[in-house]
Order: C-alpha cells, then structure tokens, then sequence
C-alpha cells in the first residue's frame, strides 16, 4: 500500500468518527445519558489520534499526484492548509475530551458546564473536517472545484504544455 493510499483510507475515518460522535454526543445531551458522551469522547479521543495519522500520510500522498494532469498545486495547499488547523482542532477535541472523563470523575459539579465545551468543540470540529474534506475532493475530482479553482488548474496546465514547447 503506498501513501496515497494509505491517505485516501485514512483520512475518511477521523471526518466520519468526529461527525457520528458529535451525533452521538447530542443524543446524549437530549437523553441526559452519560453512557452516550462516554461513547462519544472515545470517538472524539480516536479521531484526533487518527487526524494525525492522516495529516502524515498527506504529504507522500501530495508527492504522488501534484504532477499530475488536472491536480492543482494552490489546490492541493490550500487544502494541506486547511488540514493542519483541523489536526489542531481535532487533537484539542480529543485532549478536551480525556478531560471529560477527568473532570466527571473529580469534579462532577463541573460535568454540565464542561460537557457544553466539548459540544462546541465538537460542532467546530464536524464542521473543519467537512470543510477540509471538500477540499480534498477538490484535489482529483474538478466537477466540484470552484470555478476559480477551476481556471486555475486549467490555467496551470496549460502554462506546463507552453513550458514543454507545445503550441496552444
């Protein structure tokens, strides 16, 4: 298995993990039933993990395809960009929720108000690795590029056709 797959299997399972666990924290929040936050910190714990895992494989993975016809460079950083901030966020997340568990079990006058922190958390996280994903979908699959992101893929191929001494 070389990077860029290793990339494309890993990178699915921290942005599913985050939003099912934050799905999973909520219905916990409206059945007020520790057993589903428990669950979904562990999620939350194992998604920042992974967010790491693949923000790694993500660099062999760039060396793979930006050569490429059709793959942008300011596509794919743009996208590297975005990835980075939601390691940051992930990893945060999964750091706040070990301690959810820390705080239920020393200072359980605190759970309520802590557990709307790791809500929120976990709303911005959600929504940083959708994001983050559309970028990434964006880096082989044009139907979904902006059309500004569009014109400069096109541009940018057609700039390296010029370099190797085609004719427009």
């Amino acid at each position: 298995m070389d990077s860029v797959h290793l990339h494309l299997l890993i990178t699915h399972v921290p942005v599913l993990a985050t939003i099912f666990s934050f799905l999973v924290f909520v219905w916990g929040m409206i059945q007020s039933d520790k057993k589903y936050y428990h669950l979904a910190m562990v999620g939350f714990i194992a998604a920042g993990i992974l967010s790491i895992v693949a923000l790694q494989s993500g660099e062999g993975a760039e060396e793979a395809v930006e050569h490429l016809a059709g793959v942008s460079e300011s596509v794919i950083h743009t996208h590297q960009e975005s990835a980075e901030v939601t390691n940051w966020i992930a990893i945060l997340l999964g750091v706040a929720s070990i301690g959810g568990f820390l705080i239920e079990k020393y200072k359980p006058s605190l759970t309520k108000a802590y557990m709307v922190i790791i809500l929120l958390l976990g709303l911005v996280s959600s929504g940083s690795f959708t994001y983050t994903a559309y970028l990434g979908g964006q880096v082989r699959h044009s139907e979904i590029r902006t059309q500004s992101a569009a014109n400069q893929t096109e541009q940018g191929t057609e700039s390296e056709e010029h370099e190797e001494g085609e004719l427009p």
